[in-house]
């Protein structure tokens, strides 16, 4: 996998003052992807606002890992519906 399209997991807590074991618990809830190059941790670029929106979901109002899973599967349900009316809809024009 290329870097090009990655950040460093260090760089990432750095920029936005959090905790690196917090993005590995993260990575253990199965509520983000790390990626391991050449002994280095990455977070996909596609992800980094998944994440931002976790650690404010976590920061802000206090919800813990089980919470954030959960939400996470609940925001990955509405996105495929969205992907199922969307294609229902281009169907039906037709």
């Amino acid at each position: 996998m290329e870097t090009e399209h990655l950040v460093l997991v260090t760089v990432f807590c750095r920029y936005n003052e959090v905790e690196p074991s917090f993005v590995y618990r993260l990575h253990e809830f199965g509520i983000i992807n790390i990626y391991q190059i050449a002994e280095q941790n990455y977070l996909s670029r596609d992800e980094l606002a998944h994440l931002e929106k976790m650690i404010r979901l976590h920061d802000e109002l206090n919800i813990n890992l089980e919470g954030l899973h959960a939400i996470k599967g609940l925001l990955e349900q509405i996105t495929l519906l969205k992907l199922e009316l969307k294609n229902a809809d281009k169907r039906n024009l037709f």
